[in-house]
């Protein structure tokens, strides 16, 4: 359940909004997290802008001046794009799974269970080249519940016999996949065909990559044996679409790779179809 942060209020995770007060239960981040994104912006173009400064002002020789200019030049325009892109993405809508991480750390004491959950969706909703890397920006309390957690540990799967099951197989994937930075899982079959994980410390770029595609594997046999559905938005159709193995548009082969594909439980299937829609569609 979802606690609401101005009349503390719960309500069920599907909710945008407040059934009590009406205040948004994605909130963005706060003020203060988009001031100090514009200060980085700032201080990281000024930077750059100030070492392309420094070689007119020492290198005064005539053999050095067109080389300094040239570079002093170079630098100018490299730190006014990155104040200004820094800018840009410090003002711009926060991305959706930028929110459910900021819902996540607010529901760290107020419930952990929560917490997690919003962590997981958070993941799940972020683009795969971030996902790998989102702990590592995580707050500190919240951080520290994703390590404790029992899927960051040992991902406690209870095989393919309950949708409570296949639950946590999902989440305990996308938990993994959402550390990859930190911590090298191994995904392997029991005797008894349930899956488990086992984590060994280590940052190897070739570990990363099989690590990936071994949860790939236990994501594509869960939607073959049609426990969970395999979603993406597809850009020609323009609506959230259930894709096929290769992650083209079931509709038409034709139109592509989907984008931002997530395997998801049925109960979740709709949830997902509306904040994909949110997260592509604009």
């Amino acid at each position: 359940m979802v606690t609401c942060s101005q009349c503390q209020t719960r309500n069920p995770p599907e909710r945008e909004a407040c059934q009590k007060c009406g205040a948004d239960l994605l909130p963005p981040p706060g003020t203060s997290k988009r001031m100090w994104g514009i200060i980085k912006a700032a201080l990281a173009g000024l930077f750059i802008i100030a070492i392309g400064i420094t070689p007119l002002i020492l290198w005064r020789d005539i053999a050095s001046v067109a080389v300094s200019q040239g570079f002093a030049v170079l630098l100018l325009l490299a730190g006014g794009v990155v104040g200004v892109r820094g800018l840009i993405r410090a003002i711009e809508p926060a991305p959706i799974h930028s929110r459910y991480l900021e819902r996540a750390a607010r529901h760290v004491e107020i419930d952990s269970a929560q917490a997690m959950t919003d962590f997981v969706h958070g993941v799940m909703l972020a683009p795969a080249k971030v996902r790998q890397n989102i702990s590592q920006s995580l707050p500190t309390k919240l951080k520290n519940l994703v390590v404790f957690s029992e899927k960051s540990l040992v991902s406690a799967t209870s095989g393919y016999q309950s949708p409570e099951g296949v639950r946590k197989i999902i989440y305990a994937s996308y938990t993994i996949w959402g550390r990859l930075s930190e911590t090298m899982p191994e995904f392997r079959k029991s005797s008894s065909t349930n899956w488990q994980a086992g984590v060994e410390s280590s940052k190897a770029h070739i570990r990363r990559k099989k690590t990936l595609a071994e949860l790939s594997r236990v994501f594509n046999d869960l939607a073959g044996a049609g426990l969970v559905k395999k979603l993406g938005y597809c850009p020609k159709c323009r609506v959230v679409v259930t894709c096929d193995e290769s992650g083209h548009c079931s509709c038409d082969g034709k139109h592509g790779q989907a984008k931002g594909i997530v395997y998801v439980i049925p109960e979740e299937e709709q949830l997902f179809k509306k904040r994909l829609m949110q997260a592509y569609a604009s």
